[in-house]
């Protein structure tokens, strides 16, 4: 059993401090992941409420920085950094990318542009209303969601000015109304947002009560949420990191300098230029990411301390 200074009272209304890391397994039936291309219409409209990650409340964020990258055969692989729990200096990725992007080569440079990050983010949400996709209803999934998303959730969480705002609470927190649209490749955010007003969270429609019977519902309820430690940042396999390196092995030859592009002298072959030391990539500040219990453990845990 936890000890009582690790527990969090997921079904209490006070307020949790989540990370919020400023600083997968896929699956349709686990992963939500709307997109306006899904929708007739192009504008992809739906109700959700974040909740608690039952084995750890704080962690109710999960945020791993990924590399998408295709080998020679042009198949996408997708990578966790160890930039994720703040290892700058371990990421091969990242100092590939420094040096390519430093280099005199103007090949080099444009095979930097392939070596971009990503910051993802993994919460349980449940789907109050989706217009698109109504199967979901009822659902508790695992929304996958970028950087835009998350600042839509700081501003409550983490405000620049004003109070913080308990999203994820189940008595007084806020529902989102999505509202996705087409900007070029990339869905468009700007008209998503969290309600004015603070609600209880309605199951089954009805809304929960901070009792006894409502804590019974809850229990109930949270015990079908998916597990977010699966999208914990994982240290690589000997597989995965075999075949990263076949895949970096493509930018690591140097490129042809600008000047043997632009100006390439007629009587005489171009000088490859002089190989140069990799640059190493100064650790920068991050918070570091850790697993939590076991939801089960916990979330008895959970219930043994309610003060309601």
């Amino acid at each position: 059993m936890a000890e009582k200074t690790n527990t969090f009272d997921i079904f209490g209304t006070k307020a949790i401090e989540v990370e919020t890391h400023n600083r997968e397994k896929k699956g349709d039936s686990i992963i939500y992941a709307p997109k306006a291309k899904d929708a007739s219409d192009g504008i992809y409209q739906a109700k959700v409420r974040f909740l608690y990650n039952p084995s750890n409340p704080t962690k109710s964020i999960i945020h791993k920085v990924t590399y998408f990258l295709k080998d020679s055969a042009d198949q996408g692989h997708t990578f966790d950094s160890p930039q994720s729990v703040g290892d700058w200096n371990s990421c091969e990725c990242a100092q590939l990318w420094r040096k390519l992007s430093k280099s005199e080569s103007a090949l080099d440079r444009k095979n930097a542009e392939k070596l971009q990050k990503r910051d993802v983010f993994y919460s349980l949400v449940y789907i109050i209303d989706d217009a698109v996709k109504p199967a979901n209803n009822g659902k508790i999934l695992v929304m996958k969601y970028g950087v835009k998303l998350k600042a839509k959730l700081d501003r409550y969480l983490n405000p620049k000015t004003g109070k913080k705002v308990d999203i994820f609470n189940f008595f007084n927190g806020r529902t989102m109304d999505l509202y996705i649209t087409r900007q070029g490749n990339f869905n468009n955010y700007d008209d998503t947002s969290f309600e004015d007003s603070a609600s209880a969270l309605e199951i089954n429609g009805a809304e929960v009560e901070a009792n006894d019977a409502g804590r019974e519902v809850l229990q109930k309820f949270m015990s079908t949420a998916p597990s977010l430690d699966q999208f914990e940042y994982k240290a690589m396999s000997p597989e995965d990191q075999s075949k990263l390196q076949v895949i970096l092995n493509q930018y690591r030859s140097s490129g042809a300098a600008v000047s043997s592009i632009t100006t390439k002298p007629a009587s005489k072959p171009a000088v490859k230029p002089a190989s140069k030391k990799d640059d190493v990539v100064e650790e920068e500040s991050e918070e570091t990411s850790q697993a939590g219990e076991s939801k089960d453990e916990n979330l008895d845990e959970f219930l043994d301390n309610l003060g309601i």
